[in-house]
Formats: C-alpha cells, structure tokens, sequence
C-alpha cells in the first residue's frame, strides 16, 4: 500500500484496520490452541492459560505505559540515538522472552510491547529507528519461508494446492469484501477490500507451528498448509495489481 501510494484511500485505510484486527485475533488463538490437544486437561489448562494470559497482558499495559514513557523521555535526555534504539529493541524482546517463560508465545510478548509503545509520545520516533531492523529482519523471515517451500511438494500435489489456494483467495476476497459491505462501503471500495485481503497473512506460520509443535497437526496437513500459505502470499501482488486498476475508477 506504502510503495503503492495508496495508504490514504479509503479502501486502503479499512484494509489497514482489517490487518490489525486480524493480529490481535492471534493472541486469544495462540493461548487456545496448545491446549485443543488435550482432550483430559483441556478446560483447566484452557483456564489456566487465559488467566496467566489475561494477568500478564494488563500487567504489562499497565506497567509499560507508565514505566517505558518515563524510560524512554529519560534516554531522549542523554542524547543518545543509538541507546534509545536498544531499549526499544531491549523493550520488545525482554517482553518475548517473559511471555515464552510463561507458556505463552515470544510473539505476542513482542506485539504486546509494540502496543505499549505506541502508547508514547516517542513512539514516531522509535518506529522509525526501528524500521531498518525491521526490513533486515523480514528479509530474513521471507528467506525462511523460502526455505520451508518445498517445489517437489507443489509437483506431486498440484491439482490439490491449485485447488486450495483458488478456494483461499476467492473465497476469503468474498467474505471481505461482503464483510465491508454489511459496514456501509460502497462502490468498489468493498471488492478492493476483498482481493487486498485475499492472501493468508504472516500470522498463519505461527498458529500452524504452534499445532505442528502440540501434534495434533500432521506433517501432510502441516506442510499443505505451508504450501498454499506461501503461494497465496506470492499471489499477493498480482492480486494487488488487480485492484489498484479498480481504485483508479
């Protein structure tokens, strides 16, 4: 949306916000998801982890927006760009690592600290600071991915991937775009909607990790996963041509 240009128009702002609900929708679901296994146990780990989760998530908001302001006004006083770029950093990854040391994912602790940074008055300052770690480290996550794809897979299962990725993207640029549209949007702007969401987001690798890791995903259902994760992404900017020929109109 950014290289494109297009990050003020309408349909761009309510994918953005699209995009943010989906994130916070993998908290809840990476706190469930360990425990569907458990068939004996499943009710009090259930409970169990969304107490420790629920607890840890408002202590965290409590304390950080109070305490890493402070911390970060006091840093900015030193003059110090390069200090205050490891405690953002410093910031984000303690918290990953308090939330793995509980049970829970290293993700959410880091996307909970960049909720609670945002919270500053800094928080432009840091974002920027921030992002050229953050395209290194995208680089790195998308060379990982690449390496997880498995082009034999893809040949030896072709008509079946074909057939899911075509139900993904179709399938999820019609519940967006009818979703937009029970909102109120009108024109085209729903059906830009629909196939600027159509591709399975990031998010996706972790919550099927996560199922891999409790075993109650198997390898085959694992690695179709991954397949059509990966393709619908590769898709993302072909279908992203198409609708940036529709926001012209």
């Amino acid at each position: 949306l950014a290289a494109g240009g297009t990050t003020s128009t309408l349909a761009s702002r309510v994918m953005i916000g699209l995009l943010v609900v989906q994130d916070l929708a993998v908290v809840p679901m990476l706190v469930v998801l360990p425990h569907v296994g458990d068939v004996n146990g499943a009710v009090s780990g259930l409970v169990r982890a969304s107490v420790v989760a629920a607890a840890f998530l408002l202590a965290v908001v409590l304390v950080g927006t109070r305490l890493l302001p402070a911390l970060l006004r006091r840093i900015v006083r030193w003059r110090s760009r390069e200090l205050f770029l490891v405690a953002v950093v410093a910031a984000g990854v303690g918290v990953g690592a308090l939330t793995y040391q509980l049970g829970l994912s290293f993700a959410i602790g880091a996307f909970v600290a960049g909720l609670v940074l945002s919270e500053s008055e800094l928080s432009h300052q840091a974002l920027s600071d921030v992002t050229p770690l953050r395209d290194v480290f995208g680089l790195v996550f998308f060379v990982s991915v690449g390496m997880l794809f498995d082009p034999r897979y893809v040949m030896d299962h072709a008509g079946q991937v074909a057939l899911i990725v075509a139900v993904i993207v179709a399938g999820k640029s019609l519940i967006c775009g009818v979703l937009a549209r029970a909102f109120g949007y009108g024109n085209m702007a729903p059906w830009i909607v629909g196939l600027g969401l159509s591709q399975i987001g990031e998010f996706s690798f972790v919550l099927a990790r996560t199922g891999r890791g409790g075993g109650f995903i198997a390898k085959d259902t694992y690695d179709l996963a991954l397949t059509c994760t990966v393709l619908s992404m590769a898709l993302a900017p072909v279908v992203y041509g198409l609708w940036q020929r529709f926001l012209r109109y």
